[in-house]
This record gives structure tokens, C-alpha cells and sequence, in this order.
């Protein structure tokens, strides 16, 4: 674990010590409260720092995003539910009921659903990972081929939807 003879100075609790002199989550309320305080200042040095670097921001941002897509990913199965296709740029977050243009509206679309997964815990019962044919042929036909091909991993797994409507 950690040593238990370091006292943080703030909670006065033995704890594990961070960077700053404080335990780990004193530290964290310390950072956010400055980040409060000094928020203008940090947007303009952060504004100030892309604009001399873009394309290092714009790779960073590419690679924060790709990280949450996948940890998005990772917690639905890494695979296509129906099919089994496991490449990253094949998959997608099929909504279950059919009401994902209601949800993108609420959310926002593109990488707001990967936040908005974390952070209501991965619910299984709203979505499931398929790739984009699979996604694609129960969104409009309401069946997916494998399905009545019998090679399907979905058979009596969750309800069909055609166009937002439960068949």
C-alpha cells in the first residue's frame, strides 16, 4: 500500500503524499479550487500555447479521444455483439431502443457519447457494441443478415428496432 508514518498537513490523516505536499485527494481539492480561482488565466495560456503549437494540441486531443473510444470499447467487449468483428475503426455504440438521434441531441453528438458512457457507468441495458454493418442493417432493415443467417450472437438477446420503433 503506502506508508502510514506521513500525516498530510491539510486532513491531518495519514495518507499517501502527492507532489505538492499534500495527500492525493487534498491535493485534488486544492488544484480545482485554484483552477476556480485562475481560470481565465489558464484559458489564456492554454489559448496561447495552441496557437503556437497546433498540431501538437490537435495530436494530443487525437489521441485523449481515441483513448476514451477505446476504454468505451473495452467495457462493451471489444467485439461486435452480432458478429464478433473486433477492429477499432469497424465498431460502434448501437442505442438498443432505437433512440439514439433523441440522445445525440440531448448529449451532443461525436466523442460526448464516450463521456457520457464513463460516466454513467458503461449501462448495458441502453447500448451495445456492433460494427457499422451490423448497426447499420438493424437501424434500417430492423434485422441484421447474420441474424437470419443463424450466425448472430444476438438471437433473443435485446429488442429490434426500425427506425427508432420497436418491432
Amino acid at each position: 500500500m503506502f506508508e502510514t508514518d506521513w500525516i498530510c498537513p491539510k486532513c491531518r490523516l495519514p495518507r499517501k503524499k502527492s507532489s505538492n505536499g499534500y495527500c492525493v485527494k487534498c491535493a485534488k481539492v486544492y488544484h480545482h479550487a485554484w483552477y476556480l480561482k485562475n481560470k481565465d488565466r489558464v484559458t489564456e495560456n492554454t489559448k496561447r500555447s495552441h496557437e503556437k503549437d497546433p498540431e501538437k494540441y490537435l495530436e494530443l486531443h487525437r489521441k485523449h479521444s481515441r483513448k476514451r473510444r477505446e476504454a468505451a470499447i473495452a467495457a462493451y467487449g471489444s467485439k461486435c455483439l452480432c458478429c464478433g468483428e473486433s477492429r477499432y475503426e469497424f465498431l460502434s455504440f448501437d442505442h438498443i431502443y432505437g433512440d439514439g438521434k433523441e440522445h445525440r441531441k440531448e448529449i451532443g453528438a461525436g466523442r460526448s457519447l464516450h463521456n457520457w458512457l464513463r460516466r454513467n457507468g458503461y449501462p448495458k441495458d441502453r447500448f451495445r457494441l456492433l460494427c457499422h454493418n451490423c448497426n447499420f442493417a438493424r437501424g434500417h432493415y430492423g434485422v441484421c443478415p447474420h441474424e437470419t443467417e443463424g450466425m448472430s450472437g444476438l438471437e433473443n438477446s435485446q429488442p429490434q428496432t426500425v427506425h427508432g420503433r420497436n418491432k
